[in-house]
């Protein structure tokens, strides 16, 4: 209200964006929540701005958004008089270049230029074209209206050809840019990926049902872990001591992979086995710096788009603060809920600055030394509620930050970003329940 002050007087606002595309573009009202519009709802990825221009529109009245009429005492940037290189007189530096325009075309203010136009055929007729125009004595606007088009009868001029462009073939993806819902734009998208890549070299994803469990997993992470991969390329999936195959199968091993992923492999890379994410229902990828060094993030998001992709079950219960990262969101403006502290060490000690209660010398104390810790302050009565968020953000996303890349740049080798990025509503259809 203070930048724009007229907006006092419309009887409320609503803020509205474009969508669509260069051909059919529209503008749609944001949704509004009970608390009115604020910065971390607008920059939400649920709320599928991004960059986009954000509209205001009164609600109840129509304001005049003409400028205000300055006062002759005003201070008007007019810039310095420039001196014209042909009459050598001085003008406003806002009005030299009219009159440098005007000052070089002298001949086009007097008579007329008759521009004679022969086209030689085939056949050996000649037509001839004849346009006179008359000198411009204004602008360009003034210029044209006195511009006068003599042109050849209709009969000597060839038939236009008519053809008929399908617009789904300008360009490659524009139909799931502007499918209204979607479920139907990623299922769009996702066939245009897959047909381009028909003619690929095939994938294939064998499992041997007579192994270990271990072995099983082994398989699955040792297909994942392979470099410079085509990924939408076509994909066979065997399942050795099975008859079993096709779509079935397919769908077989998606489910077992993303199952692995929610809870975790056998396989004991760490103590306790692997588990790439912890805490149920709101997921956050592990600390364990053995995991990260081995790119298991990279191959987390290559099993994530690749499931997605082969229309396979996704990857459930992700923390909307994690969601919010990965997909370009300020991790200062991401909703962190205090659950989403997976070291139960750590989420104690954050919880004991919330509230107004004074704290213990052994209370402070634990919370101090986890402050030191992560290069932040001690806790005073001052920055007591500040420190509760830096210490919230730094546990659940700081100690996750590359984490995050990782599963980024995962999900981009299988060729998905672009729906994601483009299409924010396709968003939650990746991270729904299983």
């Amino acid at each position: 209200m203070d930048a724009y002050p007229k907006l006092r007087n419309g009887g409320g606002f609503e803020l509205l964006k474009i969508s669509g595309t260069t051909r059919s573009r529209h503008l749609i009202v944001i949704p509004c929540p009970n608390e009115g519009y604020y910065v971390r709802y607008l920059k939400d990825p649920q709320t599928q701005i991004g960059h986009s221009t954000v509209f205001i529109r009164p609600m109840q009245r129509t304001l005049n958004l003409d400028p205000a009429c300055r006062s002759e005492g005003d201070n008007v940037l007019i810039g310095p008089n420039q001196k014209c290189v042909i009459c050598g007189e001085e003008f406003p530096f806002s009005r030299i270049k009219d009159h440098s325009n005007n000052g070089m075309r002298p001949s086009q203010s007097s008579g007329e230029v008759q521009i004679e136009l022969t086209t030689e055929r085939a056949s050996g007729s000649q037509v001839r074209f004849e346009s006179t125009f008359t000198g411009a004595q204004g602008n360009e606007t003034t210029r044209a209206r006195n511009t006068r088009h003599l042109v050849p009868p209709q009969e000597m001029l060839p038939s236009p050809e008519v053809v008929d462009i399908d617009p789904t073939e300008e360009s490659g993806f524009s139909d799931w840019r502007i499918a209204p819902d979607p479920t139907e734009a990623a299922k769009m998208f996702k066939e245009d990926i897959l047909s381009q890549h028909a003619t690929g070299k095939s994938l294939c994803l064998t499992m041997d049902l007579g192994d270990s469990a271990e072995e099983k997993e082994r398989a699955v992470l040792t297909f994942y872990k392979k470099a410079n991969v085509e990924w939408a390329c076509p994909l066979t999936c065997t399942l050795k001591g099975d008859p079993a195959i096709g779509d079935g199968v397919t769908r077989h091993f998606f489910a077992t992979i993303m199952s692995k992923l929610q809870a975790g492999f056998e396989m004991k890379f760490v103590p306790g086995g692997t588990l790439l994410f912890e805490e149920q229902d709101h997921l956050i990828p592990s600390t364990s710096h053995l995991l990260l060094e081995s790119d298991f993030f990279v191959v987390a998001g290559r099993m994530i788009g690749y499931s997605f992709l082969h229309d396979g079950p996704c990857l459930g219960g992700l923390s909307p603060a994690v969601l919010h990262v990965l997909f370009g969101g300020s991790p200062e403006e991401a909703t962190i809920y205090i659950k989403d502290c997976v070291d139960l060490d750590i989420r104690e000690t954050i919880k004991l600055l919330e509230g107004t209660a004074e704290l213990s010398s052994e209370e402070k104390k634990l919370i101090n030394e986890l402050a030191l810790s992560w290069d932040l302050p001690l806790v005073t009565c001052d920055n007591r509620r500040w420190l509760f968020d830096k210490l919230i953000l730094h546990a659940v996303l700081g100690r996750t930050s590359r984490q995050v890349k990782q599963l980024r740049r995962g999900l981009k080798e299988t060729l998905i970003w672009p729906l994601l990025t483009e299409r924010k509503d396709t968003i939650p259809l990746l991270s729904k329940s299983i």
